[in-house]
């Protein structure tokens, strides 16, 4: 008996030969060894979860009278019942409310992964759920599972199924997803008429039908869905919005213009049309309204409703970080490249740069900082040589460009820091990192450690990684 139970302690950490050493034992009429196996298969301990082989295992050793073996077959067998009645509740569940991922995570059980292995679709449904909104988010996993349950028929796996193919990052299928939605609509699944009801609103994989989209919401709102009033009340608002917005528009009110572009933009009231949108983000722009050159810088990097034109783009932010906007000016900063027409492009770049650090941007201090520490650079060959060696004689490293202690690049490598640290003091995380890399030098341990613990505190990633590399170094 205590040569089977150290067995089984073994195979629970997945030892192959344990396992099968417990599998021979089980085979010459073990019944402790049965049991046992039934166990490994019950709870995936060495083997894959299999609800049949679990049973199998557990009905051989109660059939010789083995108490536990007997009490594990019971609830075995009753996981149907069980992972159904699940279901329902979480049927009941979903209608009222948002966050579905509260139940699930509250409720996971090992029968639902049992009766996913029998093929009980419930059980593959809720398996399903737990990849997609529990387990680090593994969509083409509960994919898998939404099919296997909606080709039973199961309701709710496929509207689950719309929403994989709607919310697929990499090439999402808006025509697949209104295909299951509506599977699950007509047979009164109260979400999958809210989703189908929206995409015909927004014409996301379907026509656009606003009477279509609120007859759909209406079926969802007989049956107390917790969004769809506040759905309707926004149709509604958009609807009353694009019209107030439209007439002002047209008489040139530059805020109005945003407004409706805005509007085709999300498809709010209207049908979506980044070229519409582009056009009014345009006239809007023409008057100098600030905000409407700054979004209409972003239609030409990207390409929406207008050719996509980097160049356009950085003249319309241009404009924009001239009125003081400071995203903007982040925008000239990271888009603006040097070329043969404008060599002074790179030092432009810089001074907006310096414009919003100024203005106490907390985000342009820590880049204005970053940036002017690596142009502060010394070309001496024969200094960088002699840092080189002394640094090699220390263990330490050496860029072979930059060097703290050189004239020519401490005046401005000292007003970098004076930035990243003003930077760092108001909490930003990018600051502390960078400033904990910068001021490792002979002379920057104890800025190192002071500036590292700030970072960790605020629970910055790469500054604990940083600390737990350079760790015993920073002690010294």
């Amino acid at each position: 008996m205590e040569t089977v139970k150290w067995t089984h302690q073994k195979a629970k950490q997945g030892d192959v030969e344990t396992i099968a050493a417990l599998r021979q034992d089980a085979e010459e009429g073990n019944a402790d060894a049965q049991w046992r196996l039934g166990m490994c298969y019950s709870k995936g301990h060495g083997v894959f979860v299999n609800a049949d082989e679990a049973v199998k295992w557990f009905r051989k050793a109660a059939e010789q009278g083995h108490k536990d073996a007997a009490t594990q077959l019971r609830e075995t067998e009753g996981v149907d019942e069980t992972v159904k009645k699940d279901f329902r509740e979480f049927c009941d569940y979903a209608v009222k409310n948002e966050n579905v991922r509260l139940f699930i995570q509250a409720r996971m059980k090992k029968a639902w992964t049992m009766a996913a292995q029998k093929g009980i679709p419930e059980g593959q449904t809720f398996l399903g759920l737990w990849n997609f909104y529990c387990k680090d988010f593994c969509e083409w996993r509960a994919k898998e599972w939404f099919q296997k349950a909606a080709k039973q028929g199961i309701i709710e796996a496929q509207y689950r199924l719309g929403v994989c193919y709607a919310n697929d990052e990499r090439t999402p299928d808006h025509a697949k997803a209104v295909k299951w939605y509506r599977k699950a609509a007509e047979q009164g699944h109260a979400e999958g008429q809210v989703a189908l009801g929206m995409a015909c609103y927004f014409g996301r994989g379907i026509a656009k039908d606003e009477a279509e989209a609120i007859r759909w919401l209406r079926k969802a709102e007989e049956q107390g869905h917790y969004l769809v009033a506040e759905l309707l009340q926004n149709i509604a608002d958009w609807a009353e919005l694009v019209k107030k917005h439209s007439e002002a528009a047209k008489l040139g009110d530059s805020e109005a213009q945003i407004g409706l572009a805005e509007c085709y933009y999300n498809g709010w009231g209207v049908s979506k049309d980044d070229t519409e949108a582009a056009n009014w983000w345009c006239k809007s722009a023409e008057q100098g309204n600030v905000a409407a050159q700054y979004r209409l810088g972003y239609c030409y990097l990207h390409g929406e409703g207008v050719s996509q034109d980097e160049a356009k783009a950085v003249e319309w932010w241009q404009k924009a970080a001239a009125q003081g906007h400071a995203e903007a000016r982040d925008c000239c900063d990271w888009h603006w490249k040097p070329n043969e027409d404008c060599p002074q492009d790179e030092a432009g770049a810089m001074a907006w740069l310096r414009k919003s650090a100024e203005q106490g941007d907390v985000n342009a201090q820590a880049r204005f900082g970053v940036q002017l520490y690596y142009a502060a650079t010394c070309e001496d060959p024969r200094r960088i040589k002699e840092c080189e060696d002394s640094w090699a004689k220390e263990g330490r490293w050496h860029t072979g460009q930059s060097c703290y202690h050189c004239p020519a690049s401490k005046k401005g490598k000292i007003e970098a820091l004076k930035w990243v640290t003003k930077a760092a003091e108001q909490g930003n995380a990018v600051a502390l990192h960078q400033l904990s890399i910068f001021a490792f030098t002979p002379e920057g341990a104890e800025i190192v450690r002071e500036w590292l613990d700030k970072a960790i505190e605020r629970e910055n990633k790469h500054a604990i990684d940083l600390r737990d590399f350079y760790g015993e170094r920073v002690r010294q």
